[in-house]
C-alpha cells in the first residue's frame, strides 16, 4: 500500500520510491508505521520502529502517540497504520524517537472523523489533527504524561523501598520466631525433666501428704508443657507464614512473646495486636454514589437527579415523531417556534440515551448560550454534565477530555456487567461549541445541534474551515456502526435553507412544534420609520420617542428590555467636518471605529454627559446643549481632558489614540452612526434610574464577564441589556417584555446572497427572546426602510412563504443548497501579484473543471450536450479587500451536486496546490468549502 501521492517526491526529501523485491526483505528486519503529523502534508510520513522500543512497549497500534523528527523539528504524531510496507528505501526512513505510551491513544473514530472532515473541506488530515490537538493541548498532555511517568517512578521507588522494608521485617520476624522457638524448646525440655523428677519422687514417696503435693505439682507442670507446646506450634506456623509471605510483619512489633516460667510452673502468654487499617475515601465513595443516580424510565414525567421534565401535549407529539424518524435512521430537524420548549425535548432525549448507557453531545453556537444552558442542564445531569468551549481555561478543557477518556476506560468492562448496570454506567453529556466535536467521544447515542442555522458553527480560519453542524452529522454517522445507533437532532426556530432543502428531498425528517410551551402568543411587532420620526423631530439620539415610551412603560411595570445594535464601539466610523476625510486603518481597507472611555456606571458622576464629538449643528468644539428634552449633551475631547479613548480596527486589532482632530487638516471629527457603547451612554442618560449593561465582544474579553452579565439579567439585576447579535441567540429570560432593534437596516446591507435569510433569522430569533412566560411581548424595529418586504415576513406563515421564495431564487441563480460553493482566497502583500495570481488561477480552475467534466462524461458513457459550464466567478476584490497588509482577491466556484461533485472538488484542490507551489510563498491561497 502506498502512503505517498504523486507529489510526494517533491514534498519530501526522503520519499524515494523503490522496489521491495530489490534483494532484501525489510519486514524481517524492521517494523514501519505511517504517522499523522500536525502539519499541512498531503501524505503520511513513514517511520521505523526500533527494536528496543518494540521490546519495551510491544507492537504499536493505530492511535498510539509517537515522538518523531520532521524537517529538523520534533513533533508528537499519531500512528495511522502499523506494520506497513514502505515505499521508501530503508536507509532513507528515520526511526521514531520514542513511543509516548503515557499519552492517551487516539481512537479510531477520531481518526476517521479527521479523514472525513479533511476530504470534504479540501484540507489535510494533519491540519484537522492540529485543530483537534492544538499545540497547547499537546503540551498539557506531554506535561501530564511526564507527571504520570514521574509518579510511576516514584511509586516504583516507594514499592521497592516497601519491599525492602518488608524483607528486613520478615528477617527480623524470622529471627525473633527462631529465638522464641529455641527458648520454648528449652523450656519444654526443662519442664519435661522436672516432670520426670517429680514422677520419680512420687513413686518413691510413702508419705501421703507429700504424694498429694507431688501429684499437684506434676499436674501443674503438664499444663505448662501443654501451653509451651501450643506456643511452639504458633511460632512454627508464624515462621511458615513469613516464608510464604502471608504474615503481616507490619504488626510484628506489636507481638509479645512471654516465655518466662517460674519454678512453680505458671503459664506464659503469647499476645498479638492486630488493629485493622482505617478505610480511606469513604466520603468520595458516597459522593460518587450520589452523583450516579439512575435515570427513570421514559414516561410522561421524565426525571433524573430528582428533577422532572413534563412535556406538553404538543411536545409529546413532537417527541413521538422524533423517535419514529430515529427508527428510520434519519437526522431530524426540530422546527419549533422560539419558546416552544425545544430544550425540554433535547433533555428528554438525552436522558433516554443515557439511560441506555449511551453518551450525548449537545452543541450550541455561542459560549454565552452555553453558560446559561449549563446551569439548566446541571439540574438534570449533575456531575455527568461536561462543558467544553474556548471560554474555559486550557486545564479545564483538558480535564473534560480526560473525563471522557476515563469514561471510555470504565466502559471496558464485561458485557454481563454492562447489561446488569446500564443505569449506573459512567455516561456523560458534553455541552460545547463547535470544537467539542473533536473530543475523544465514544459510544455516542445522541448528537444535538441547537440553533443549527447559526453562522457561528462555521470556522473561517484556520483550516479546517468546517461547519460544526455538518461535521456533527459526520460524527454521528461514524458512531452509527457495529450495531450502535447514534441519532442526530438539529433544532431551530428559523432553519437554514440548506436544512429545509434536506427535508424536502427526504434526506432529513422535519418535526414541527408550533405551540409555545407556556401557551403565550408570539410577540407583537411595531415598525418605526426613523426617517419620518426625524422629520417631525421624534428622534432623541438613536432612540425614537415611541421606543422611549415603550421602554418607560416596561420599566414601570417591572419588565426587562433588550436592545440590539449590530455594531460595537462608540461609533463605527469618524469623519472630518472640514475636509471629509474618514480615518482608516493603515493596514486594512476599513475605517477606524471610535471607542470611548465612558462607561454606563459613570453616567451619574458625569452629570449624564457623554464624551461626544464635534457638534455638527453648531460647528463648535464647546459643550453644547443637544437634545434638551432628554438632558443628553455632547462635548469635544481635548488633550489634557479626561481619558481620550482610542480608534481601533476591528479586523487586525490596530489601535491609535483619539485626539478629536483630523490628522490631515486638524479639523474636528464627527461620528458616523452609533455603536453599542454610544447606545449604552444614550440609554444611561434617557433612563437614569435603570440598571444598564452591555454585552458585546468588547465587554466579554474579561474572563467570566459574559456569564456574570447573563446571570444578572436572568436574576433581574439588570433592567436594560444592550448588545450585538450575540444577544439574539437562544437565551431564555422569563421577565423579558420588550426587545428593540436600533438601525435595523445594517442587517440588510451585507454583500451576501444569504443577507435576507440571515436578517430574517436574526430578527425572528430576537423576537422570540421576549414574552416567553405567558405575557405577550413587544418587538420594536427602528428602520429607515419600513417598506422592505423582509419586515412583512416576520409572521409564521409569511416566513414559510418567504423561505420558499428564497429557495426558488437560489435555484434560479445556481446558489446553495442546489449547488456547492467553493471559495478560493488569494492574499499577498503585493496587490499586483495578488491580482495576477488570481487571474491565472481562475483560468486554470475553469480549465481543470471542464477537463474533469469531459473525463467524467466519457467514463459514464454519457453523451455530452455541448460544453458543460462551471460558473467561476472572479477573481474579484471583496468589500474589505485589504486586511493586515494583505491584499485580497477571491474566486467563487459553483459545483453541481451530482456524481461529479467530488471529482470537481478534487480538481480544484489539485489546481490550487499547483498554484501555491508556483507562487513560491509570495501568495497565500486558501480553500473554503460552503463559505458562510
Amino acid at each position: 500500500m502506498a502512503y505517498f501521492n504523486d507529489n510526494s517526491a517533491i514534498l519530501s526529501n526522503f520519499a524515494i520510491p523503490f522496489s521491495v523485491q530489490e534483494g532484501f526483505d525489510i519486514m524481517d528486519t524492521a517494523s514501519y508505521i505511517s504517522v499523522i503529523l500536525p502539519l499541512k502534508l498531503e501524505w503520511e510520513p513513514c517511520y521505523e520502529v526500533p527494536h528496543e522500543i518494540y521490546e519495551t512497549y510491544g507492537e504499536l497500534r493505530q492511535g498510539d502517540r509517537v515522538r518523531v523528527t520532521f524537517a529538523g523539528r520534533e513533533y508528537i504524531g499519531a500512528v495511522n497504520e502499523a506494520n506497513i510496507e514502505p515505499q521508501t528505501a530503508p536507509d532513507r526512513i528515520k526511526p521514531i524517537i520514542a513511543a509516548e505510551k503515557a499519552m492517551e491513544r487516539i481512537s479510531a473514530e477520531e481518526i476517521e472523523l479527521w479523514k472525513r472532515v479533511a476530504g470534504y473541506y479540501l484540507c489535510t488530515v494533519g491540519e484537522v489533527y492540529k485543530a483537534a490537538y492544538p499545540i497547547g493541548k499537546l503540551k498539557l498532555e506531554e506535561a501530564r504524561a511526564a507527571a504520570k511517568e514521574r509518579a510511576l517512578q516514584k511509586a516504583r521507588k516507594a514499592e521497592e523501598a516497601r519491599m525492602a522494608a518488608k524483607a528486613r521485617a520478615e528477617e527480623r520476624a524470622l529471627r525473633h520466631a527462631a529465638k522464641a522457638e529455641e527458648t520454648l524448646r528449652k523450656q519444654i525440655a526443662n519442664l519435661q525433666a522436672r516432670l520426670e523428677k517429680k514422677a520419680t519422687q512420687l513413686c518413691k514417696s510413702s508419705n501421703e501428704s507429700k504424694k498429694a503435693a507431688y501429684a499437684t505439682e506434676i499436674e501443674s507442670i503438664r499444663t505448662a508443657i501443654s501451653t509451651k507446646e501450643s506456643a511452639l506450634q504458633f511460632e512454627q506456623r508464624r515462621q511458615a507464614c513469613i516464608v510464604a509471605g502471608t504474615f503481616d510483619t507490619g504488626n510484628s512489633a506489636g507481638t509479645t512473646i512471654a516465655t518466662g516460667a517460674n519454678d512453680t510452673g505458671t503459664t506464659d502468654t503469647i499476645g498479638t495486636t492486630d488493629t485493622p487499617a482505617p478505610k480511606y475515601g469513604q466520603s468520595d465513595d458516597i459522593k460518587t454514589q450520589g452523583s450516579q443516580q439512575s435515570i427513570a424510565t421514559c414516561s410522561e414525567t421524565h426525571s433524573d437527579n430528582g428533577c422532572s421534565i413534563i412535556l406538553s401535549p404538543a411536545q409529546k407529539q413532537a417527541y413521538i415523531r422524533i423517535n419514529e424518524a430515529f427508527a428510520q435512521e434519519k437526522p431530524v430537524l426540530l422546527n419549533g417556534l422560539t419558546g416552544s420548549g425545544k430544550t425540554e425535548i433535547y433533555i428528554r432525549l438525552a436522558m433516554e440515551a443515557m439511560r441506555k448507557g449511551k453518551n450525548v453531545l449537545y452543541l450550541v453556537p455561542e459560549i454565552a448560550v452555553s453558560r446559561q444552558l449549563e446551569d439548566r442542564l446541571s439540574i438534570h445531569f449533575g456531575s455527568r454534565l461536561l462543558t467544553f468551549h474556548s471560554g474555559e481555561s486550557a486545564y479545564e478543557r483538558r480535564d473534560t477530555a480526560e473525563r471522557i477518556r476515563a469514561s471510555r476506560a470504565s466502559k471496558d468492562q464485561s458485557a454481563a456487567q454492562q447489561a446488569n448496570d446500564k443505569e449506573n454506567a459512567d455516561t456523560y453529556i458534553v455541552l460545547g461549541t463547535r470544537s467539542a466535536i473533536f473530543l475523544p467521544h465514544h459510544n455516542l447515542g445522541l448528537v444535538i445541534v441547537d440553533e443549527e442555522h447559526d453562522s457561528s458553527y462555521k470556522q473561517d480560519s484556520p483550516a479546517p474551515r468546517y461547519n460544526g453542524r455538518d461535521a456533527a452529522i459526520m460524527l454521528s454517522q461514524i458512531h452509527s456502526t457495529q450495531g450502535n445507533q447514534c441519532h442526530t437532532i438539529l433544532g431551530s426556530a428559523t432553519p437554514s435553507l440548506e436544512e429545509l432543502f434536506n427535508c424536502t428531498t427526504g434526506r432529513h425528517t422535519m418535526v414541527s412544534l408550533d405551540e409555545r410551551y407556556h401557551g403565550s402568543v408570539n410577540s407583537s411587532i411595531e415598525i418605526i420609520d426613523t426617517k419620518a420620526e426625524r422629520r417631525k423631530r421624534g428622534m432623541t439620539g438613536s432612540f425614537s420617542r415611541k421606543l422611549i415610551g415603550h421602554i418607560n412603560n416596561t420599566l414601570s411595570s417591572g419588565g426587562q428590555i433588550m436592545i440590539l445594535r449590530s455594531r460595537r464601539a462608540w461609533a463605527p466610523a469618524l469623519q472630518c467636518n472640514n475636509c471629509g476625510d474618514i480615518p482608516k486603518c493603515p493596514h486594512c481597507n476599513v475605517s477606524l471605529s471610535f471607542h470611548s472611555p465612558y462607561v454606563a456606571e459613570q453616567a451619574e458622576s458625569h452629570d449624564n454627559t457623554q464624551h461626544g464629538l464635534f457638534n455638527e449643528s453648531t460647528g463648535t468644539n464647546h459643550p453644547v446643549a443637544h437634545m434638551p428634552s432628554t438632558g443628553i449633551q455632547e462635548k469635544a475631547l481635548h488633550t489634557g481632558n479626561i481619558r481620550q479613548g482610542y480608534m481601533a480596527c476591528h479586523y487586525c486589532g490596530y489601535r491609535t489614540a483619539y485626539t478629536g482632530t483630523c490628522s490631515k487638516c486638524s479639523g474636528p471629527l464627527r461620528s458616523l452612526g452609533a455603536g453599542t457603547q454610544k447606545i449604552e451612554e444614550e440609554a444611561a442618560a434617557l433612563f437614569p434610574g435603570a440598571r444598564i449593561e452591555r454585552l458585546d465582544s468588547d465587554t466579554i474579553q474579561q474572563r467570566n464577564r459574559a456569564a456574570k452579565t447573563i446571570l444578572d439579567f436572568t436574576n433581574g439585576n439588570i433592567d436594560i441589556l444592550i448588545g450585538t447579535q450575540m444577544v439574539t441567540k437562544g437565551f431564555d429570560f422569563s421577565n423579558l417584555r420588550l426587545v428593540a432593534v436600533i438601525a435595523a437596516d445594517s442587517l440588510l446591507g451585507a454583500q451576501d446572497f444569504r443577507a435576507d435569510e440571515k436578517a430574517l433569522q436574526i430578527l425572528e430569533q430576537f423576537r422570540g427572546r421576549c414574552g416567553r412566560r405567558g405575557e405577550q411581548g413587544l418587538f420594536v424595529i427602528q428602520t429607515s426602510q419600513p417598506e422592505h418586504p423582509l419586515y412583512r415576513r416576520l409572521s409564521g406563515d409569511e416566513a414559510k412563504e418567504f423561505n420558499m421564495e428564497l429557495l426558488q431564487e437560489r435555484k434560479d441563480f445556481n446558489f446553495p443548497p442546489f449547488t456547492r460553493i467553493v471559495e478560493i482566497t488569494i492574499k499577498s502583500t503585493n496587490e499586483a501579484r495578488a491580482e495576477q495570481t488570481a487571474q491565472v488561477l481562475a483560468q486554470r480552475v475553469q480549465a481543470a473543471l471542464e477537463s474533469c467534466s469531459r473525463h467524467g462524461t466519457q467514463q459514464n458513457g454519457m453523451q455530452q450536450n455541448g460544453m458543460q459550464t462551471h460558473p467561476v466567478t472572479g477573481p474579484y476584490a471583496p468589500a474589505v479587500n485589504k486586511i493586515a497588509d494583505y491584499h485580497i482577491r477571491k474566486i467563487r466556484v459553483s459545483l453541481k451536486k451530482d456524481r461529479m461533485l467530488q471529482a470537481g472538488k478534487d480538481a480544484i484542490a489539485k489546481t490550487v496546490k499547483a498554484a501555491e507551489k508556483a507562487a513560491g510563498g509570495h501568495c497565500l491561497i486558501t480553500i473554503d468549502v460552503d463559505p458562510a
